[in-house]
């Protein structure tokens, strides 16, 4: 199987210092694991890779972390967790310290668990506006759902204005033709406005 730093993702602090999410995955027995290092603001420096979280069962449709610095200057950490044999969930871990240490916040932060057997998660982003928080997963029918051939990538809308305790699901967007809509999205906020977007498939190499 695979093994090494899969799905990074990376973001620049307030301080100017560089954070990077990942999952690292070994081979068995190993555990499976999501880590963080954190580079210097003058680029210096790297340091020595952080255990977020750890579990010995291999994660098949991996951890998908992503990062978010609040206002406050905490960050957060939200990475994918199977938590039933067809259940899947957002974990969220936090850090007050730039990503030197990192404690629990929320064990299941989505209302509403995705079947994953249906639909098999990938990419996480999230964004911070006003107090509100707003996260996208990314998933794709799986062909026993789809009843065809074909795999169709969905994104799924969920909003938190309580700095991500909970997370309410506001609506799942699916494409109309297969590998068209919700691969690889992306988040940001621009002009006081949340901006998502994500590549599309023309029908061509």
């Amino acid at each position: 199987g695979i093994t090494g730093a899969l799905n990074p993702h990376v973001i620049t602090l307030a301080s100017g210092k560089v954070l990077i999410a990942y999952g690292d995955w070994g081979t068995a027995p190993a555990a499976y694991r999501v880590k963080t290092r954190v580079r210097a603001a003058d680029g210096s420096s790297i340091g020595s890779a952080v255990t977020v979280y750890s579990q010995t069962t291999d994660l098949s449709r991996g951890f998908h972390p992503c990062l978010l610095q609040l206002p406050s200057g905490r960050v957060l950490l939200f990475h994918g967790v199977e938590v039933s044999s067809t259940a899947y969930q957002v974990r969220i871990w936090s850090s007050t310290d730039e990503g030197t240490t990192w404690a629990l916040y929320v064990s299941e932060a989505l209302a509403t668990r995705i079947n994953w057997t249906l639909y098999v998660p990938g990419r996480l982003r999230a964004a911070y506006k006003g107090g509100q928080m707003l996260l996208i997963v990314q998933t794709r029918d799986t062909l026993t759902n789809q009843g065809n051939t074909a795999s169709i990538d969905s994104l799924w809308q969920f909003a938190s204005s309580d700095l991500g305790a909970t997370f309410t699901p506001v609506q799942a967007q699916p494409s109309v033709a297969a590998d068209e809509a919700g691969t690889l999205p992306d988040l940001a906020v621009v002009d006081d406005a949340f901006v998502l977007c994500w590549a599309v498939w023309s029908g061509s190499d």
